[in-house]
């Protein structure tokens, strides 16, 4: 009687312990497959933005490729006076579209560049903050801070030195 009683005791554990770990693993599929779906969902977004990137490149090459065709029907029945001044007023002002879009660019990078230099202070002042706060905890359990230093001696000037104390592997 008492053998029954306790396989009943250990086939109710292992099923209680099979249970809890069928729940881990399933728990463990649904995360793996929200996951997976957020990965696809922003791979499909990162690809919707790309193909319309493309498009509107595209699109912005056939007007221009429309443009100059007209522009040189226009330009055949002019003289050629005419036609070097509008090339140099088209260059001229496709100079100044990309410098102007080259500011613009270094303007963005500059504020790219301050804002890393802010996050980075913040974390660094963050961290300064957590272990400050570890060393007084440290100090209050009474833990003893050492603090190491190293220091670099010039070889030449020290080799007298050597003779009453030679580092280890020096021969």
């Amino acid at each position: 009687m008492l053998s029954f009683l306790n396989a009943k005791k250990v086939l109710k554990t292992l099923r209680k312990k099979k249970k809890e770990t069928d729940d881990q693993a399933a728990a463990l599929k649904r995360k793996r497959e929200e996951e997976h779906q957020e990965r696809q969902a922003q791979l499909l977004k990162q690809r919707e933005e790309y193909e319309g990137k493309r498009r509107k490149v595209e699109e912005e090459q056939k007007v221009k490729e429309e443009e100059k065709k007209q522009l040189e029907e226009e330009e055949k029945d002019m003289d050629e006076e005419e036609v070097k001044k509008r090339k140099e007023e088209r260059a001229k002002a496709e100079t100044e579209a990309k410098a102007k879009e080259m500011e613009e660019m270094k303007a963005k990078q500059e504020e790219d560049r301050k804002k890393r230099e802010e996050d980075l202070k913040a974390k660094r002042e963050e961290e300064e903050a957590k272990r400050k706060a570890q060393d007084e905890e440290d100090r209050a359990r009474g833990y003893r801070i050492m603090k190491q230093t190293t220091m670099h001696v010039n070889v030449g000037l020290a080799a007298p030195l050597y003779y009453f104390d030679k580092p280890t592997g020096a021969s």
